[in-house]
């Protein structure tokens, strides 16, 4: 599968989004409610998967073997 440039453009974009969100999720995960911090840890592990993802693609238009498949699965968790 051939994926255009600007493609990379728009996934690293969507990086930068989500490893943004990651600093939102931490001060969360260190606040005194427990509820809180429950919800941060689920959204934490959201966020990394998606992290994965968006990065997988442009890593699979570089290299000869696809990581997309490979980190789709840890964004379902």
């Amino acid at each position: 599968m051939d994926i255009p440039d600007w493609f990379d453009w728009i996934f690293l974009g969507l990086a930068v989004f989500q490893a943004a969100a990651l600093v939102a999720i931490i001060r969360r995960l260190r606040g005194l409610d427990s509820a809180v911090r429950s919800k941060a840890r689920l959204d934490l592990w959201e966020t990394v998967g998606s992290l994965l993802l968006f990065s997988g693609v442009p890593l699979g238009s570089l290299v000869a073997e696809s990581w997309f498949w490979l980190t789709s699965p840890a964004s379902l968790s």
